[in-house]
């Protein structure tokens, strides 16, 4: 409550506004006069004072939300008539229920697996405490997400990151050839834990060309504390991202891309509340050419993985599509995947566009589907909502004569996007998906079969 009540009240003082507290009590059980007079003790100990409130008063009240039910209800039927919103009758005992909980939510929505994103800093031990538990049928595997490893432009973070590398990997980090063992090392731990993918927030793709003197050189500048220049910073980007791709590669793992956000563009709310907080937005960086020249460099070399790449700026959708077309190589049924609509583009229009060019300018029926790309377990529910987009699509179309109007044909392609392309692709030992809505015990391996035997170094 007091780091809430401190922004928004360093919040209102700047923009010459109120500090207005309500206060949450429509949890009977938790909500006491005791601790109603807790929290205003407690914020006026702290000398946060607010200019309306239960105990104040002023003309913006009530100030309980349990005495706000007449302005609330109003605006729910509105949105009930409209059909967004419908009644939940779930009462207090139901909710209570163990078969509520976030473990059986999966359970009930039929999860057979599920990957975290986790930093090569993480321990894993959650991972691991999961999977020796035989009451839980769901798989919990890690996906690596190295991209602190990257972030060179503030030394003093950097530094204190690569610490707490070193002393994950059981070494010390004086050179980037030990920078580059310790994260080996971490990619090996994370293969040891079920880990096969890979996943990168960036820009763009970084191709500057460089030398390995040149990284090194980088390297010990930064963890000298001295900033790197912006061209430094660049090509120890691209070294970097090579490094990732050659270490999947050789585990065969997929490597994804999540590609062109702009961040904090609101310097004032950065300033205020730090990063991450809603200030994110769609960038309109160079993706085509970079793109291109990263994957030919690992396609030249024979070190190219599966891979999938997401964009936040529809513009992108349709030259994407064409580029990873150009490094499809007939191993592995859609080895070079177009990913889901993602972040402002994770709504039906944004789905229906992304499928759409998807359509034309490669197949469809390859596509691994929807992920949850979510950090909360009740965004399973863009599984459904995606279900209910695709088969909508597919439905207009058969209506239309564009495509057979074929139950069985069309039922298996649904069947294979939503589940059985996904559970190919990534090689995990997963039931297949036949015909109706259970899974069943048929097993389905990778079916990628230019990739060598793992090798370690």
């Amino acid at each position: 409550t007091a780091y809430i009540a401190l922004f928004n009240l360093c919040f209102a003082r700047k923009t010459g506004g109120q500090f207005i507290l309500r206060i949450e009590d429509t949890d009977q059980a938790r909500s006491t006069k005791q601790s109603e007079q807790a929290i205003f003790s407690a914020l006026r100990w702290l000398g946060l004072n607010y200019d309306e409130g239960p105990d104040v008063g002023g003309p913006h009240g009530p100030y309980r939300q349990s005495e706000r039910l007449d302005i609330y209800r109003r605006e729910v039927e509105k949105l009930i008539e409209s059909g967004h919103a419908y009644y939940c009758f779930c009462t207090a005992e139901r909710l209570a229920d163990r078969s509520f909980s976030s473990r059986n939510l999966l359970v009930r929505s039929r999860v057979v697996l599920l990957c975290t994103t986790d930093d090569p800093t993480d321990t894993l031990e959650h991972h691991k405490r999961l999977a020796a538990d035989r009451s839980f049928p769901v798989k919990v595997l890690p996906a690596w997400r190295p991209d602190k490893a990257m972030a060179i432009a503030d030394p003093a973070a950097f530094n204190a990151w690569a610490d707490r590398l070193a002393e994950r990997a059981g070494t010390e980090i004086a050179s980037f050839d030990d920078f580059r063992g310790a994260l080996q090392e971490r990619h090996d731990f994370f293969h040891a834990m079920g880990c096969r993918l890979s996943d990168h927030g960036l820009e763009t793709m970084y191709t500057q060309r460089y030398t390995e003197r040149e990284i090194k050189a980088i390297f010990r500048k930064v963890r000298g504390g001295r900033r790197p220049s912006p061209e430094e910073i660049g090509k120890f980007r691209s070294a970097m991202l090579y490094e990732f791709a050659v270490m999947d590669h050789e585990k065969n793992w997929t490597q994804q891309y999540h590609l062109g956000v702009l961040r904090n563009v609101n310097s004032r709310m950065m300033e205020l509340l730090g990063p991450d907080t809603g200030y994110d937005v769609i960038g309109d960086f160079e993706i085509g050419r970079p793109m291109a020249e990263f994957l030919d460099r690992l396609n030249r070399e024979g070190k190219l993985a599966r891979t999938i790449v997401y964009n936040i700026n529809p513009r992108d959708n349709a030259m994407l599509v064409s580029i990873l077309g150009a490094f499809q190589d007939g191993s592995c049924p859609g080895k070079m995947q177009y990913g889901s609509a993602w972040w402002f583009l994770d709504q039906k229009d944004g789905m229906e566009r992304q499928m759409e060019d998807l359509s034309q300018n490669g197949l469809l029926s390859r596509f691994v589907g929807m992920l949850t790309d979510s950090r909360s377990f009740l965004s399973f529910a863009r599984h459904e909502y995606f279900r209910r987009i695709l088969c909508n699509m597919l439905a207009e179309d058969a209506r239309k004569g564009a495509i057979p109007s074929d139950a069985d044909l069309l039922g298996s392609l649904v069947r294979d996007v939503c589940y059985n392309n996904a559970a190919a692709y990534f090689g995990f030992d997963l039931p297949a998906c036949p015909p109706g809505r259970t899974v069943g015990r048929q097993k389905r391996g990778n079916t990628c079969k230019n990739i060598e035997p793992l090798r370690s170094r």
